[in-house]
């Protein structure tokens, strides 16, 4: 349910269970039609399962890039903080801040990364986040850029890449750093959706501290891409040609085409109800919240290759066609 929305402001939440759509009850051979008809109309009616109905206007939703925070204790002493992140784009950047402000307020001590749904966007925005959340250097390096042997290879810094912000942004690398919570090591929960920019944000911060992918492999995304364009003078018409690059972290990790495997793998859908993001009673957060009161985290090098749990269900309906944000590369020098 994204904050905001109609749906959310007249109470529906994440988990609820529709009995009628329109007075109709779903039926599996034809659930997909049936709901993109449905909703192609200016409003729906719905009926939950425990009785309460809800009419729904058809509305333009705006996509908050952050969710609201939230802190656990994940134990006697431990307060554990909580950001979900739904894609990475710099009208987020300020209230990134200011829930980063909350939770230092807060005396956090670990934090949850809901990168589950975030299909990327913004490169500078990731090295934003990294700055902003991680315990690197603006000089640290971020990312290199490797392409065939027509094509030289790119590396850049947090602060370099940061530098490539859109027009009307100012964010300066130290200054983020300064206000930034500084962790040594992030819980991050990702999924098949979980793809591009967000990828490489978990791959990427590996050199630096210990990241704990807890979830699903990633959507598998390991490629940049920068644009060449033909002058219509050689050719008659202007061309543009796509080349990409592979993209790799400081230490030359990279081509996970196959998505980035978690540590601790667990199928969301697998356990019901649904909670609202945010929630300590939600699958992955659950999970997160236990292995940091068992301790399990702790030890880097027994965690990296364990993997439990049971496949996960299938989705019969999926509202919109799923597409990773495209990394596009500016220049290569």
């Amino acid at each position: 349910m994204v904050p905001g929305s109609t749906g959310d402001r007249l109470g529906l939440q994440r988990g609820d269970t529709l009995q009628h759509i329109n007075g109709q009850l779903p039926t599996e051979n034809r659930l997909s039609v049936w709901l993109q008809q449905a909703t192609q109309q200016t409003s729906i009616f719905l009926t939950l399962a425990n009785g309460t109905t809800y009419t729904l206007p058809a509305a333009y939703i705006s996509q908050p890039v952050i969710y609201p925070s939230e802190v656990f204790m994940a134990d006697g002493d431990n307060k554990v903080g909580y950001l979900f992140l739904s894609h990475f784009d710099f009208s987020g950047g300020y209230d990134l801040l200011k829930a980063i402000e909350k939770l230092q307020t807060n005396g956090v001590q670990e934090l949850i990364l809901d990168l589950r749904y975030n299909s990327g966007g913004s490169v500078a925005f990731a090295a934003f986040v990294a700055l902003a959340l991680a315990d690197v250097q603006p000089n640290d390096v971020f990312v290199h850029y490797k392409g065939n042997g027509r094509l030289q290879n790119l590396q850049e810094t947090f602060a370099q890449t940061l530098a490539r912000q859109p027009d009307g942004y100012s964010f300066a690398a130290t200054n983020v750093r300064q206000k930034g919570l500084g962790f040594r090591r992030l819980l991050i929960l990702g999924t098949g959706h979980t793809a591009s920019a967000s990828e490489m944000l978990i791959n990427n911060l590996r050199p630096y501290i210990e990241v704990i992918h807890i979830g699903g492999s990633t959507y598998g995304k390991d490629m940049a891409s920068t644009t060449l364009t033909t002058p219509a003078s050689v050719v008659g018409t202007s061309s543009v040609w796509h080349i990409l690059p592979m993209i790799y972290n400081a230490q030359d990790q990279g081509e996970y085409q196959n998505g980035l495997q978690p540590q601790w793998k667990i199928a969301e859908h697998n356990t019901l109800s649904l909670y609202p993001f945010g929630d300590k009673r939600d699958a992955l957060v659950a999970e997160a919240l236990a292995r940091l009161r068992c301790g399990e985290v702790q030890v880097k090098s027994e965690i990296r290759h364990r993997v439990n749990g049971t496949a996960e269900e299938q989705l019969l309906f999926q509202s919109a066609p799923y597409l990773a944000q495209p990394i596009e590369i500016q220049t290569i020098k």
